[in-house]
């Protein structure tokens, strides 16, 4: 079994990828390969895939990208180590709030979004149901209030000032930049 380069990444690109893997990734077995994808919009996460890119090149992993149907791409792997290294989605994943910076970054370049219009930052949370009061707790620890903007379709949707977000922690600071804009324009 081919080992994974654990050491060649740092805390925060660690972070990052559980972050993002929760947010928009998936791993299963089939009879004899244990996979890991992940799912990104081809136009308009061009940065994460970079950085995703660059976090698996580092770790030694090789990976297949595949453009599918409705502008997504699919990055997997089929690494048995790198499988066991990435977290179950059901179950919580112990992080620590000093290093939840990263780790929130990640997720929301997956499932968040930056609203200058709006001034809010905010994610939605489905299958992942830990999450949600996770991040919810870290930014109270913050003081930040976020607030829950509304439940549809079994979806939580969070917000929070971004101008406070910004002041008092580093999450827009990992977050990759052309994420934002696309995302601005999206929901700005």
């Amino acid at each position: 079994m081919k080992e994974i380069k654990i050491n060649k990444i740092n805390k925060n690109e660690k972070n990052w990828l559980i972050g993002l893997f929760l947010a928009d990734g998936t791993k299963y077995k089939d009879l004899r390969t244990y996979r890991v994808s992940f799912y990104l919009n081809s136009v308009k996460d061009l940065e994460i895939l970079k950085r995703l890119e660059s976090i698996l090149k580092k770790l030694g992993i090789r990976y297949n990208i595949q453009i599918k149907k409705r502008n997504t791409t699919e990055v997997r792997t089929a690494c048995k180590k790198f499988f066991d290294f990435m977290p179950n989605k059901y179950e919580i994943y112990k992080i620590n709030f000093n290093n939840a910076d990263s780790f929130i970054a990640g997720f929301l370049d997956g499932d968040g979004y930056i609203s200058y219009k709006k001034n809010c930052i905010g994610f939605s949370q489905t299958v992942v149901k830990w999450i949600g009061p996770f991040i919810s707790n870290y930014l109270r620890s913050r003081d930040i209030k976020p607030w829950v903007n509304k439940i549809y379709r079994n979806c939580f949707y969070f917000q929070a000032s971004l101008k406070k977000v910004k002041e008092k922690t580093n999450i827009i600071n990992f977050m990759a930049k052309s994420n934002i804009i696309a995302k601005v324009a999206q929901f700005g």
